[in-house]
């Protein structure tokens, strides 16, 4: 009798909760319904009669002791998957949401191998079941004691007080089983399954208490959650309204100030079109005298390649002719550019010095950069070094008073001030302003007056010192 109300019973609360699993997509209810399946399997498999019944389904389950164990521990497994949820001990405590879950799936592999292995194992089943049960009935009650210290929950009393009755019939349903002198006379003397089947009704009861509980208090989170939310809503609408009329007020500001930069931005631009436009004839100088550098020079490099290929001097004429490749290139490279760096410039007249080296001989040349000196962050216009030294290698060349040995460039920093210094190592004064041919120095002046009128930030000097030629850039480090 308590067979048949347990099976009812256990079917309506099964169909009730997956019912709610259907609703809530939520896996604790799924895994308690698979608990509450796997149970009525098992009472099936526990069943030697069903009045007024005789289906073949019915039959295929009826007393058979091979589904009995595997169901208890399948129902077991999915009870502890169910706790679980229930608990949330996967965000509460991880080592013992690791614990469950191995006892969960510790029982899953058990209930396996003895479905598997069934006719194997009939002679060892007692033994079996005995050491099953010692091992499981241990773990439980850890895992009970450990949720309670550990899970604070409203919900944990129903639960614990649920777990522990149904450990108590399966308890008493094992030594009932395997025929342990306890007076059961006291207690119903009822078979070991009916023993079981009470506990999970209890429990089944409790599971009803922390549902409601949980409904309750899932629900008192929404009514939270949506007052909060209605707070929060509120406010946010007073901040709008405040931010609008701020908005307001800072639209009509800045419409005042847009009008009167509207008025100012159209005398800039008047101003603005002056000066672009000066700017322009300045570029437009300034490329007109770049294109006046060296125009004898290149003149003077083809009479000379002429001159080694005539004299069949044919690895010199390579030589020469792959630096004055690469100075013509940076020279096409470098004749439309503003502004190019104190590196480039470098560059372009260690080429020059190479090739006038192969026209002149007798002379040599040094670039010396202090290390405080960054050149890749100097600007410089282009091709404004070269006529100052053709212009110096001239003056050694045209007046035997002077003996071209070497011309020294030293680059150097003072303060914020650049200077690169041109001079011939042994000289001590040279005259430049005595110079007939001045085309080269005029020329530079020129562009350096130019270069001047165009920036703000940078200036170039040109001086003749005692010795050589030195230019100075004020303020030429960026500070970026």
């Amino acid at each position: 009798m308590i067979e048949l109300f347990f099976w009812g019973a256990t079917s309506v609360l099964m169909c009730f909760i997956f019912f709610l699993y259907l609703k809530t997509k939520e896996k604790i209810y799924l895994f308690y319904t698979l608990f509450l399946f796997f149970i009525l399997i098992y009472c099936l498999s526990t069943l030697t009669s069903f009045p007024e019944t005789n289906s073949k389904l019915f039959n295929l389950f009826r007393s058979n002791t091979r589904l009995t164990e595997p169901t208890t521990l399948t129902s077991f497994a999915f009870y502890v998957l169910f706790a679980q949820r229930l608990m949330e001990t996967a965000d509460n405590n991880i080592k013992l949401n690791k614990f469950l879950t191995i006892l969960a799936y510790g029982s899953f592999v058990y209930s396996g191998l003895y479905f598997i292995l069934y006719s194997l194992l009939q002679p060892y089943i007692l033994n079996l079941f005995i050491m099953a049960r010692i091992t499981l009935f241990p773990a439980v009650v850890f895992g009970i004691i450990w949720i309670y210290k550990s899970i604070d929950s409203s919900i944990k009393f129903y639960f614990i007080t649920g777990s522990l009755t149904y450990l108590l019939g399966a308890l008493i349903a094992s030594f009932r089983y395997v025929n342990f002198p306890l007076p059961f006379h006291l207690i119903g003397d009822l078979s070991s399954s009916a023993y079981f089947e009470l506990g999970i009704l209890i429990q089944a009861l409790f599971f009803a208490m922390a549902l409601g509980e949980r409904i309750v208090m899932l629900h008192e989170e929404k009514i939270t959650a949506d007052k909060a939310l209605i707070s929060q809503l509120k406010k946010n609408h007073q901040l709008t309204l405040k931010t609008n009329r701020e908005l307001e007020k800072e639209v009509e500001k800045r419409v005042n100030e847009l009008l009167q930069m509207k008025e100012n931005l159209q005398l800039k631009e008047t101003e603005r079109l002056k000066i672009e436009y000066q700017n322009n004839l300045i570029k437009s100088e300034i490329k007109a005298k770049q294109a006046q550098v060296n125009p004898h020079f290149i003149y003077n490099s083809m009479n000379v390649l002429k001159y080694m290929i005539q004299k069949k001097q044919n690895k010199d004429a390579i030589s020469y002719l792959i630096k004055f490749s690469r100075l013509v290139r940076n020279l096409l490279e470098q004749i439309d550019e503003g502004t190019i760096s104190l590196t480039q410039e470098i560059e372009y007249i260690r080429n020059y010095l190479e090739l006038e080296k192969k026209r002149f001989d007798g002379f040599d040349y040094s670039i010396e950069i202090s290390d405080n000196v960054d050149t890749n962050k100097i600007p410089i216009p282009p091709l404004l070094l070269q006529p100052l030294l053709e212009s110096t290698i001239r003056i050694y060349l045209s007046d035997n008073e002077y003996d071209l040995k070497k011309i020294r460039i030293l680059i150097s920093k003072n303060a914020d001030s650049i200077y690169i210094s041109i001079n011939n190592d042994g000289v001590s004064i040279i005259k430049f302003s005595n110079i007939k041919n001045r085309e080269g120095i005029d020329l530079v002046k020129e562009r350096i007056e130019l270069f001047n009128k165009q920036n703000n930030d940078y200036r170039l000097v040109l001086f003749n010192p005692k010795s050589g030629l030195t230019l100075i850039y004020n303020q030429l480090i960026s500070t970026d």
